[in-house]
């Protein structure tokens, strides 16, 4: 299926040129690339293993990688395990003809504004930086997320513009419809990672995004009562859907088996909660604790 494998560029000037041999990589949108990926890229946990990177454990596991689709995360408590990792990168990529994209590498040191050493891979050195957007999520050297939040809150905002935009040029007038796109494309925007940043008070900005929608959709005044708009489309507040997406996270986290990761990660809080440190579960069950019935 890749013996002659051709692709074309849309290139945004030129438009789309002629079609080339493509001989690197797997097929994008292929359901078969994640597994010709993952079976290429499997050797290198065991590599890393092989060697003293000073990982980070939870609990009694320790943690020196992340593999998620074709995003690789390397993990050390110490400058000299990290560039001891990358050097065993190095080594596989020679060895299997991976390439790494270095302009796309980046170091991310949290909890600390101390100078450190430079890590390099392939002779370039790689650019230490303070936020990198992973998995979607943008995450902060300070391990805060405001930057996060504030993201998720200009690309709700773009979103909705680009919606009103294109349902106006479309003529769409049914209510049920543009809330149905609203909750496809604004919605599955605003709330990305909710389980994780749901306590965050920046959620009521984007609560006002969600409200200014349904009142324009009505074709309210701004000042008009949240309660009756909510009651005229039988809607909730977005704040409670973000919870219970939330809650949902919680419960399967609580039953998944302490000999996978997430177990792992589930007991660390469980510790830090218990030594009186805040962390996400002590904020859920403040959460559960003010709202029982």
């Amino acid at each position: 299926m890749y013996a002659k494998d051709t692709i074309c560029i849309n290139h945004p000037s030129e438009g789309v040129t002629s079609s080339f041999r493509c001989q690197q990589g797997v097929k994008q949108g292929c359901p078969l690339s994640p597994l010709l990926f993952g079976l290429y890229l499997d050797a290198l946990e065991g590599r890393l293993d092989d060697r003293e990177c000073d990982a980070p454990a939870l609990v009694d596991m320790h943690v020196w990688l992340l593999l998620f689709a074709n995003g690789l995360t390397l993990m050390s408590e110490s400058e000299v395990g990290l560039q001891q990792q990358l050097d065993a990168l190095q080594q596989f990529c020679v060895e299997r003809g991976f390439i790494v994209n270095v302009n796309k590498t980046k170091v991310m040191v949290f909890n600390s504004v101390d100078p450190c050493q430079e890590f390099v891979f392939e002779g370039d050195i790689i650019k230490r930086v303070q936020t990198f957007k992973y998995l979607g999520i943008l995450l902060e050297t300070t391990s805060n997320l405001d930057s996060a939040m504030e993201h998720l809150i200009t690309t709700s905002r773009r979103s909705l513009f680009t919606l009103n935009r294109r349902c106006a040029k479309l003529r769409i007038m049914n209510v049920k419809l543009h809330c149905d796109l609203f909750n496809t494309l604004v919605r599955s925007t605003a709330n990305y990672a909710c389980e994780v940043w749901v306590d965050s008070k920046k959620i009521k900005a984007i609560e006002v995004v969600y409200q200014r929608f349904l009142k324009s959709l009505l074709g309210v005044r701004k000042t008009t009562s949240t309660s009756i708009m909510l009651v005229e489309f039988g809607k909730y507040l977005f704040e409670h859907f973000a919870w219970g997406q939330t809650l949902l996270y919680y419960n399967r986290m609580s039953m998944v088996t302490k000999y996978h990761i997430s177990g792992k990660a589930w007991e660390a809080q469980l510790a830090m909660l218990a030594t009186g440190k805040k962390c996400w579960v002590g904020s859920m069950k403040k959460w559960l604790l003010k709202h029982q019935p």
